[in-house]
């Protein structure tokens, strides 16, 4: 699969605020904020704050190989998979839940690293498996315990109904998400505060009830505008650091079989390529060394030596097995040395 990017605000790259840029550590700005719905990380905020989110089970570990299940198992990914990341170039980060209908956690000076879920731009892959974004800067407020707002006395937590997400505004540089809890209908409006680890939540609601919040919670400063209004003010403190994706060295122990095998799951090859035999979207890559393929458009076969299988990953389109379609795998950018421990690797499956 060939690496995907999303247009994202630049902030630090000299152009006006207002620019779209691309590239896998999206940013937006004060005025214009990026908002993404997609997989966000969990950094351990606790069955109590996730209360009504399904628990994925684990699964048995599959061998492509062999073509059956092999001892051990995949755990769930760890990733919040209904929730919204929302960013304010290095002011403001924030996660916001649409299953809890609640704010989960807060950090500046920088956003996600997008990496793992749209692929690195100089190889055309994304990752095969935990392709949940990493954290980039400073964590300085993260949920605990139960919905601190609360209907008629009760936590939303303790409501017989889980509230229910209604969707989002946009105007400008204001977000603001709406959902249900009863009868009532609530708004929450997220934003930075006037000091560092500093943020202001309000909250409006409409249609019956009135809008009570948790007391003596630290940092917290609770103002009662009306039995309909709220405004939070949050003093936080830095929690945790992140740095984005780690640098991952696929030929740890040298230029052989088993860091190409590396090279190979971290391109996700098995995807599209079995190595038992069986046929899926590209050829089928066990005993291939050495055999003779049937190329389209071609009038002899093509001997599947190292250079034929160099080329194969360089340059897909350049003698596609009959049978499969063209332009479907996109030519990936290796380093020198990790084409040669792929091919090493491709060799041993005999």
């Amino acid at each position: 699969m060939a690496a995907a990017v999303a247009p994202v605000i630049a902030e630090s790259s000299g152009l006006p605020s207002t620019a779209l840029t691309y590239g896998n550590r999206p940013l937006g700005s004060p005025e214009e904020p990026l908002l993404l719905r997609t997989f966000m990380p969990d950094p351990s905020l606790g069955d109590e704050v996730l209360g009504r989110h399904e628990r994925g089970a684990k699964s048995p570990r599959y061998s492509a190989k062999k073509g059956s299940d092999v001892p051990g198992e995949y755990k769930p990914i760890d990733g919040l998979p209904a929730a919204i990341g929302v960013n304010y170039g290095s002011a403001l980060s924030y996660c916001w839940d649409t299953v809890e209908c609640r704010l989960l956690y807060v950090w500046n000076n920088g956003f996600l690293d997008m990496q793992n879920y749209w692929g690195d731009p100089s190889r055309g892959n994304r990752q095969s498996f935990g392709y949940v974004p990493n954290l980039v800067g400073t964590m300085f407020y993260k949920a605990g315990g139960k919905h601190p707002v609360q209907m008629g006395g009760k936590s939303l937590s303790d409501l017989p109904e889980p509230p229910k997400f209604l969707g989002y505004t946009k105007t400008g540089k204001r977000i603001i998400f709406s959902y249900s809890a009863g009868s009532a209908e609530i708004a929450c409006e997220v934003s930075s505060g006037d000091v560092a680890h500093n943020l202001v939540i309000r909250y409006k609601v409409k249609g019956g009830g009135e809008l009570g919040y948790q007391s003596s919670l630290p940092g917290h400063t609770v103002k009662k505008v009306s039995p309909s209004e709220l405004i939070v003010t949050i003093q936080g403190s830095k929690i945790a650091q992140y740095e984005g994706s780690p640098n991952k060295n696929l030929l740890k122990g040298g230029v052989n079989a088993e860091s190409g095998k590396r090279v190979f799951a971290a391109m996700a090859c098995v995807t599209c390529h079995s190595l038992d035999g069986s046929k899926s979207h590209g050829p089928s890559l066990l005993g291939i060394h050495g055999k003779e393929r049937k190329i389209k458009g071609a009038n002899k076969p093509a001997l599947a030596d190292d250079a034929y299988i160099l080329e194969s990953i360089r340059n897909p389109n350049a003698k596609v097995v009959d049978g499969y379609p063209e332009n479907y795998m996109p030519p990936y950018q290796l380093k020198k040395d990790e084409y040669q421990a792929l091919l090493l690797y491709i060799k041993t499956l005999k």
